[in-house]
């Protein structure tokens, strides 16, 4: 029997002092590997995040310089809406001017045609 544990017993020992043994060792090897790589990711993280801060930048660029030349159209229109609208008026202006004429001259021509219908009703040649 003791030969039984003897033969189980030896192995089992060996094994888990073996273990052990490796992992004693290499905790802290483990332990610094993880600090490297936390390092690493620290240092990708900040790496992406000034990728962001550039991308965002020239974002904020490209709105601004849109923003810009928007409110340069803006202010163009409005001076050429301004204009149009002093042109519209005085055209407005022109074409009641106009009306008023054409009226006065049918009205005139009415005098004439009244006038000339007078006289040739009582002989008066023209």
């Amino acid at each position: 029997m003791n030969e039984i544990l003897f033969q189980i017993g030896v192995p089992f020992a060996t094994a888990f002092l073996g273990g052990f043994a490796g992992w004693f060792f290499k905790r802290k090897r483990f332990e610094i590997e993880n600090r490297g790589l936390a390092t690493h990711n620290h240092r990708q993280d900040i790496t992406n995040i000034d990728a962001a801060i550039d991308t965002w930048k020239k974002v904020v660029d490209n709105l601004e310089e849109q923003v810009a030349r928007l409110l340069e159209q803006r202010q163009k229109d409005s001076l050429q809406i301004s204009e149009l609208s002093r042109e519209v008026l005085s055209l407005r202006n022109e074409v009641l001017s106009l009306q008023n004429q054409l009226a006065q001259q049918t009205e005139n021509q009415k005098k004439i045609k009244r006038y000339e219908a007078l006289l040739n009703e009582n002989g008066i040649a023209c």
